[in-house]
């Protein structure tokens, strides 16, 4: 047998063959011949019967083919021997049954992946653009805080040269003054500038996203936050520098601006109620600009002013009659409701022919009002003088009711009036 097993590469191939079908039959028909026989008997005994079952075939075996079989029984050489269990056989029974677990696997994934998506919808994605707005917020505001940083520094330089601007009134009352309010606007541009420069270092690049806010915006915000009060505070006192140095100006300016008024008054008056208004009012605006109060300074400059038109002008004072407006009318006072009042309208008329506008005082509402036509009291007699008048041709032919020259305030009347006046009816 050895000798057989030795040269057993040189067996043909058909004899190879034959040997695994008789080793295929001996281990499934001779099961109880090889559990009673010793084993050289059960070696015989095989080699008997195959010899006898493929001869009964007609089958013609060689002793040798027969030998062989049973030695590669022995040997197990045509028994399958299942590899030992590594890493590499795992993959390899994975692949083998990747039909069975691919599907579960695909609906595994699918389902996980739908669960994801659905998270991120719900979730993240309300997150992320809650975040995203925030940042897109928070840029906004770095830009104004930023451009607003850059506004007010502009700002201070152009006040800083304009207090330079200023110059010292030539009123020595007035020196002090000047000099203490200068001292006053250098402070306050001074604390400006303090808080820009500590409002500086705080700016911030405005190229948030939703990701960096989530990491830096709480700091970013308090930053801005915090430039933010620096700026209004620089704010706040250029707002009062401005009003500083346009005090600062007005020192200067108003004085002499009131008193070139004054002269122009004084050299138009020809009547004394006019030169007293006219020194009344400069004195008032000197006193004014003394006492700091700037808005009633500026308010005698208004007066003096209306007072210069006013002397000069000229005009004739004259009744109306035109087709289709009223002449005259009456009022009932609300004192005395069993009494009337009686006006005559009136329009002043200057050279050119031209109707002028005038500031007349209503007397029931002790309003100012600049009107073109204006209904002066009378008593009844002139009322029914002027009605008669027109009435007996639709004309006026006594049409001159007054009139009043250059350099005085008083009008001239023809007609009995206390001067009274009501502006609308």
């Amino acid at each position: 047998m050895a000798e057989n097993t030795n040269n057993k590469h040189d067996i043909p191939l058909s004899d190879v063959m034959l040997a695994m079908d008789i080793a295929d039959t001996i281990r499934h028909r001779d099961r109880i011949v090889e559990q009673e026989l010793s084993e050289a008997e059960r070696e015989k005994a095989l080699f008997e019967k195959v010899k006898r079952t493929y001869a009964s075939q007609g089958i013609e075996v060689s002793d040798a083919t027969i030998k062989e079989a049973i030695q590669a029984i022995e040997d197990e050489r045509f028994t399958y021997q299942a590899p030992k269990a590594s890493f590499f056989t795992k993959l390899a029974h994975i692949y083998i049954n990747r039909g069975k677990w691919a599907k579960g696997f695909a609906a595994l994934l699918a389902i996980t992946g739908l669960a994801w998506l659905i998270s991120w919808a719900v979730f993240t994605l309300p997150k992320q653009m809650e975040l995203n707005k925030q940042a897109n917020a928070l840029n906004q505001s770095i830009i104004q805080a930023n451009t607003s940083e850059e506004s007010l520094q502009s700002r201070l330089d152009g006040l800083v040269k304009e207090l330079n601007r200023a110059s010292e009134p030539q009123d020595s009352e007035l020196k002090g003054l000047y000099q203490r309010q200068k001292q006053n606007a250098f402070q306050l541009l001074k604390t400006a500038a303090t808080h820009i420069d500590v409002a500086r270092p705080l700016r911030q690049q405005d190229d948030f996203d939703g990701d960096e806010f989530k990491k830096a915006g709480a700091l970013a915000m308090d930053q801005v936050d915090r430039q933010e009060y620096q700026l209004g505070q620089a704010k706040a006192q250029l707002d009062k520098a401005e009003t500083a140095i346009k005090r600062l100006h007005q020192i200067n300016l108003l004085p002499n601006e009131l008193q070139n008024l004054y002269s122009q008054a004084k050299d138009i008056a020809r009547s004394p109620r006019g030169q007293n208004l006219a020194n009344n009012y400069y004195q008032n605006g000197l006193a004014a600009i003394k006492g700091f109060d700037f808005d009633a300074a500026n308010n005698v400059t208004s007066d003096l002013k209306d007072l210069i038109e006013n002397l000069q002008q000229s005009y004739q004072l004259q009744i109306v009659y035109r087709h289709g407006e009223q002449t005259g009318l009456w009022r009932e006072p609300e004192i005395n409701q069993s009494a009337r009042n009686y006006y005559i309208i009136v329009e002043a008329i200057d050279k050119n022919g031209q109707a002028l506008t005038l500031p007349i005082v209503n007397e029931e509402t002790g309003k100012v009002s600049r009107v073109k036509k204006w209904a002066l009291r009378v008593e009844r007699a002139v009322f029914d003088q002027i009605a008669r008048d027109k009435r007996d041709d639709g004309i006026v032919q006594n049409n001159i009711f007054g009139s009043k020259a250059v350099g005085v305030l008083e009008v001239d009347y023809r007609f009995p009036t206390t001067g009274k006046a009501i502006t609308r009816w």
